[in-house]
């Protein structure tokens, strides 16, 4: 896990972000992936600019969703994120989110919050389903 965490976050995760930030949106080429690099005819994508945005399939998603949310809105608004994700998947009566306070944006899984505050959390709310 962690070899995999270290290895991917830099090109994958960095590279994520990046592009989240450069264009305000969260999307993939359509040859992403290994198992997409010997596709020689994309699907059409909305916009026709050879990039699938994961906003226009939130509707395909119908599981119930779990989100924790930091305090600090440095990196993620907890506001905009819920209406992102809550407003454009198919809703579920289990849906839930929160957001801990005293809390940045990393502190939910490593910080000293996580063993007492995220993953109960995430436990109760397994427990739920």
């Amino acid at each position: 896990m962690v070899r995999h965490g270290l290895s991917s976050f830099y090109i994958k995760g960095l590279g994520q972000y990046a592009e989240w930030g450069i264009n305000g949106e969260v999307r993939e080429h359509w040859q992403n992936g290994a198992e997409n690099q010997k596709d020689l005819i994309p699907d059409t994508p909305a916009l026709n600019d050879g990039y699938y945005y994961y906003s226009d399939a939130l509707d395909r998603m119908t599981v119930p969703a779990l989100s924790i949310f930091s305090q600090s809105p440095a990196a993620v608004e907890t506001h905009a994120m819920v209406e992102l994700i809550y407003g454009g998947k198919t809703y579920h009566p289990l849906d839930q989110w929160m957001e801990i306070a005293g809390t940045a944006h990393v502190d939910l899984v490593i910080g000293n919050h996580a063993p007492y505050v995220s993953f109960p959390a995430m436990a109760d709310w397994l427990d739920s389903l």
